[in-house]
C-alpha cells in the first residue's frame, strides 16, 4: 500500500499530491480517475475542478486493484495454463498420430490397387488363353 509519511493529514489535495501518494504519474492517475475508477472527488461538481481523496479510499482501491502479471509470475504457472499446454500437447500427439495413420492406409491403399492390378492382369490372360483353347 502506499506510504506517505511527509502529511498526517487523511485527505490529499489536488492530482499532484495524489499521484505522489500512489507513486504514479499525474497523468496516470488521471487516467485511472476515468478508466479504473480512482476514488476523487472533485469540490465544485465541475469536471475540470479541484480534486480531493481520502487516503483510506485510496488505499482500498489500490487493494482492490487487480495486479499486472511480470515475469516471476511466468514461473509458477496457473492451472488454466498448465490444462492448456497439456490439451495443446496432446493435440501435437494427435496431429503426429494422425500422420503415422494416413501413411499407414495410402500404404495399404496402393497395395491393393497393385493386387487389383495383378488379379485384372491375371484374369485378362487366363480368358485369353481359355480363348485361344476355344479356338
Amino acid at each position: 500500500m502506499p506510504d506517505d509519511n511527509s502529511t498526517l493529514s487523511p485527505v490529499l489535495t489536488g492530482w499532484k499530491e495524489i499521484a505522489k501518494y500512489l507513486h504514479m504519474g499525474i497523468r496516470t492517475v488521471q487516467r485511472y480517475e476515468l478508466e479504473q475508477k480512482l476514488p476523487v472527488r472533485r469540490l465544485s461538481g465541475n469536471l475540470r475542478g479541484p480534486v480531493i481523496a481520502s487516503k483510506l479510499e485510496l488505499d482500498l482501491w489500490v487493494t482492490s486493484f487487480p495486479k499486472r502479471r511480470d515475469a516471476n509470475d511466468l514461473r509458477h504457472p496457473l492451472p488454466e495454463r498448465d490444462a492448456l499446454e497439456s490439451h495443446i500437447l496432446r493435440a501435437k500427439k494427435l496431429c503426429v498420430e494422425t500422420l503415422g495413420l494416413r501413411d499407414q492406409l495410402l500404404g495399404s491403399i496402393a497395395r491393393l490397387q497393385k493386387a487389383i492390378h495383378v488379379s485384372h492382369s491375371t484374369m485378362k490372360g487366363t480368358v485369353t488363353a481359355e480363348a485361344s483353347l476355344v479356338t
